[in-house]
C-alpha cells in the first residue's frame, strides 16, 4: 500500500491519470485517492514533459 498526503492530510494511493499533449503544452499527473468526493485530485504535478520525466527519475534514482 502506497500512501500520500495531499490538501486534506493522508490517504492511500488508488490510481494516477497522466496527460501528454503532443504539442508544446504543459504534462498533468493526477495522483488519485479512492475518494469520490472531490473533482480535484489530491496531488498533481503539471509542467514541461521532459522536467516532469527528470523529477521521476530522479525519485526513481533515490528508491533504489
Amino acid at each position: 500500500m502506497i500512501e500520500c498526503r495531499g490538501r486534506n492530510g493522508w490517504f492511500e494511493f488508488h490510481h494516477f491519470y497522466a496527460l501528454v499533449p503532443s504539442k508544446p503544452a504543459p504534462s498533468w499527473i493526477d495522483i488519485y485517492s479512492k475518494s469520490k468526493l472531490a473533482q480535484m485530485p489530491p496531488i498533481v504535478f503539471s509542467g514541461p514533459q521532459e522536467e516532469l520525466i527528470k523529477l521521476f527519475e530522479d525519485i526513481l534514482e533515490k528508491l533504489r
